[in-house]
């Protein structure tokens, strides 16, 4: 993946690029060397939540005051580029045919997936989860919107995923376990979670303006009890589904 970076870095007027693999939920980035962690972050978090927006195929260039910034997305990849004012596109459009053939041409050996141990404590990680979700939208819809929101989400997959019928929306848009359930819960919640949340995400983007949102951020506090469960991946592909 860094040989095809650098074959786009190469292009005259090219800056930096990145290369979302949206089926691994992975991120590579060859970006100029002013660019700090802290702006590398920013900018892949913007370029996934702007991915929700856009359909497959998509292909086009946004004009900045100094520059471009380019978006190419097919299939499972999603490239951006970042360059400057004297970017020589036609060259660049002639790299980015190679690096797609290249791409959709690129075998994976998947990374061994960890067992994943479901406790009760787990139960309450994925109610933290949601709470969080809906604490991030609660400054710009009101909570009992927020309620109506997730309570029609879990109505539209419960016949889908069972395991919803444990968890319970309070009036104040807050999600609880009803008393006991934690033991009756196990790991094919995780799906069921993810898809919930997913489900009142797209509720969500009726009422309010979605940039800027990125469920590891959100949920930082418990990310690395997240992360343990894969919560993430399962979440991201519902998101692409």
């Amino acid at each position: 993946m860094e040989n095809l970076l650098e074959q786009i870095k190469g292009v005259v007027g090219v800056s930096g690029a990145m290369i979302y693999d949206r089926e691994l939920d992975e991120t590579r980035m060859l970006m100029p060397a002013n660019f700090d962690e802290e702006i590398r972050d920013e900018l892949g978090a913007k370029f996934l939540d702007l991915l929700g927006f856009v359909d497959d195929p998509a292909k086009f260039r946004i004009k900045l005051s100094r520059g471009w910034l380019i978006i190419r997305l097919a299939g499972r990849y999603a490239i951006l580029i970042v360059a400057k004012g004297d970017l020589n596109i036609s060259t660049l459009d002639l790299v980015l045919k190679s690096i797609q053939v290249a791409l959709d041409n690129k075998t994976y050996t998947l990374p061994e997936k960890k067992e994943v141990v479901f406790t009760e404590d787990s139960s309450f990680t994925l109610v933290r989860a949601i709470n969080l979700m809906v604490e991030h939208f609660s400054d710009t819809i009101s909570r009992f919107q927020l309620a109506q929101m997730l309570r029609q989400s879990k109505s539209d997959l419960l016949e889908q995923y069972p395991d919803l019928k444990h968890f319970t929306v309070e009036h104040n848009a807050s999600v609880i376990l009803i008393k006991g359930s934690e033991s009756r819960l196990d790991s094919y919640s995780i799906e069921a979670v993810a898809a919930w949340m997913n489900q009142f995400k797209e509720y969500a983007k009726m009422e309010t303006v979605m940039v800027g949102f990125n469920l590891k951020d959100v949920t930082g506090e418990i990310r690395r009890d997240l992360d343990n469960l894969g919560f993430y991946r399962k979440f991201q592909q519902f998101a692409h589904s």
